[in-house]
């Protein structure tokens, strides 16, 4: 029996082995995205794998607790009409190329909302960027018509940051 129990051993740690090099690769497919970021002025960033039932309004406390309060001046996730959470992913619009970098290096790949259990968080450049860009998309007269404030984009006015 020993004999059969080897080779079982052998073909869980190959898929392991394969998964981490796949994280790994993607790790540097985003430092890398993110290094010709620097040079085209990404600032917008996806958020992908947030846990289904967390809102908007936790998503952005994340955000200011992890010491990016006042260092984004768009967010939006979409979220259920039900109110009971989102539906996975989060834009989010950071105010220089540094922040957004930094925010990579502090979000990217790692469990904010849970245990061992909860997928990776993965961030992306955004297809849209820019504050007014992604007002026009999300912010505009399409989603005027959610009367529920929190399931609108959060906007930072110029005011308000002041």
């Amino acid at each position: 029996q020993q004999p059969q129990q080897q080779p079982q051993q052998q073909v869980y740690q190959q898929p392991r082995r394969r998964r981490q090099d796949l994280e790994q690769q993607q790790v540097e497919e985003v430092g890398s995205e993110l290094d010709a970021g620097k040079k085209a002025g990404i600032t917008t960033l996806m958020i992908r794998n947030l846990p289904p039932h967390l809102t908007q309004k936790a998503f952005l406390d994340e955000l200011d607790r992890s010491g990016f309060a006042d260092l984004y001046d768009f967010a939006y996730m979409p979220s259920s009409f039900d109110g009971q959470g989102g539906q996975g992913y989060a834009f989010v619009n950071f105010v220089s190329v540094a922040v957004a970098g930094t925010f990579i290096g502090a979000w990217h790949k790692s469990r904010r909302y849970g245990g061992a259990q909860e997928a990776l968080l993965n961030i992306s450049p955004a297809v849209l960027q820019g504050l007014e860009a992604n007002i026009k998309k999300w912010a505009g007269q399409r989603l005027h018509r959610i009367r529920n404030p929190a399931l609108r984009p959060f906007v930072r006015s110029a005011q308000s940051a002041a």
